[in-house]
């Protein structure tokens, strides 16, 4: 198996390496029991990812991307950076993606590649593999056939990764591409959203998965179901994320006592260190008083739906 993105962990998938022409077309899939979680630098390009089965979401622009079944992450990066990907547990994890560098973009795209809306520099965005249609991800398949010679590998990537951004582009900056884009309606979004803040809001004293699901307007299945599309986790892994974002914020920007932000996000001391020490590595007390190092946070890149 191979992953499209260059992996420290080898836990995912192995690296992929580029064609020598600043392509890297892979495919991988990854099964968990558990939540997997990854680090790893990227250079500079475009990178697309589809997840063609189970979800996941990619810590990058100061933000959360959540990608869910049969959508596609797009993402150009004009400078080095480095992602957090997070894998959510008991799922099958099937990808097919591509990276497509810097130079080989600015060799076949000139000044063209800063000008598109969704891979301008520092932006990024979710689009529906039903909207793109299936001739971007066909390119992208075709592309990773194995029975190609050495010899005719490396050109015959080039020509395809060429004909999977077209194919990409076109499919994106189409009119079904735009706003509406993903089939998961409106007024259900604007319900999970709702939902969403209010758990921010009551970090300390949250409502009960069934009272929740009342409160916006919805059955504890489709909440549910609503945040596995919109930010990858759970309701419970989403209030675990936001109550473990704000006790960070509390302890190292603000010097607060253990207890004190335990309390303040609806946990005891001893549960607040236990799910401390699994998400940073850490107990919260190592952590006190020191400068805050971007704590993650549920914010999400624009979603082009």
């Amino acid at each position: 198996m191979s992953d499209l993105l260059p992996l420290e962990s080898q836990t995912l998938v192995e690296s992929a390496p580029s064609n020598g022409q600043g392509v890297c077309l892979a495919d991988g899939t990854l099964r968990t029991d558990t939540e997997v979680v990854l680090r790893y630098p990227v250079p500079p390009g475009l990178y697309v990812s589809f997840a063609l089965e189970g979800c996941f979401r990619v810590w990058i622009n100061g933000g959360w991307c959540a990608v869910g079944q049969r959508e596609c992450l797009c993402v150009y990066h004009p400078e080095p950076a480095e992602w957090v990907c997070h894998v959510p547990g008991g799922q099958c994890l099937r990808i097919a993606g591509a990276f497509l560098s810097d130079t080989w973009l600015s060799t076949v795209m000139g000044g063209m590649r800063d000008r598109l809306p969704h891979i301008g520099p520092g932006s990024g965005g979710v689009w529906s593999l039903s909207d793109l249609g299936p001739a971007p991800l066909a390119a992208l398949q075709q592309g990773l056939r194995t029975d190609m010679p050495d010899s005719l590998r490396a050109p015959y990537q080039s020509a395809k990764a060429l004909e999977f951004l077209v194919l990409l582009l076109r499919g994106s900056l189409s009119d079904g591409a735009g706003p509406g884009c993903c089939r998961f309606a409106q007024a259900h979004r604007e319900r999970v959203r709702q939902a969403h803040d209010i758990l921010e809001r009551q970090l300390a004293d949250p409502p009960a998965l069934g009272d929740l699901a009342r409160m916006v307007g919805l059955g504890e299945k489709a909440l549910n179901a609503g945040f596995r599309h919109l930010y990858a986790a759970t309701v419970f892994e989403v209030l675990t994320d936001l109550r473990l974002t704000r006790a960070h914020h509390l302890i190292v920007d603000l010097g607060s006592r253990v207890s004190v932000a335990a309390y303040a996000v609806g946990l005891t001391p001893a549960h607040l260190s236990q799910a401390f020490r699994k998400r940073y590595g850490v107990p919260p007390s190592a952590l006190r008083g020191t400068a805050s190092t971007a704590a993650p946070s549920s914010k999400a890149l624009p979603r082009h739906r």
